[in-house]
């Protein structure tokens, strides 16, 4: 399961990840600590400040983008990543049936017309 959990502070993103923690708990699910990621979106530079949060016993790392949805997500909203993944995604795909598509068992002409 994804969540995105959307807080103003630092502190209020660790008091809601705590509830949700204890609440998973409470139906057998666990959070998997190697899959949990933050993001901060702030118009000041953060450089050089702790990039980590530590809550109940998890180490949180910051990251500046994750993949949510099938959706490339970055800090600083540009979709130039997206599209260089999705180009990428259909050259694999044109090469993995190339040969299909060079095939003279396929007819090249089409009796759709525009």
């Amino acid at each position: 399961m994804d969540d995105v959990l959307v807080t103003r502070t630092k502190q209020t993103l660790t008091n809601t990840f705590q509830k949700l923690k204890q609440e998973a708990e409470k139906y057998g699910l666990a959070i998997n600590q190697n899959k949990t990621k933050y993001m901060r979106h702030s118009r000041t530079q953060t450089c050089g400040k702790d990039n980590e949060i530590e809550t109940e016993g998890m180490k949180i790392e910051e990251v500046n983008n994750v993949k949510y949805l099938g959706t490339i997500v970055t800090k600083e909203n540009l979709i130039e990543e997206e599209i260089k993944e999705r180009i990428a995604a259909s050259n694999r795909a044109f090469l993995a049936n190339k040969k299909i598509f060079q095939s003279k068992l396929i007819s090249k002409k089409s009796n759709i017309k525009l």
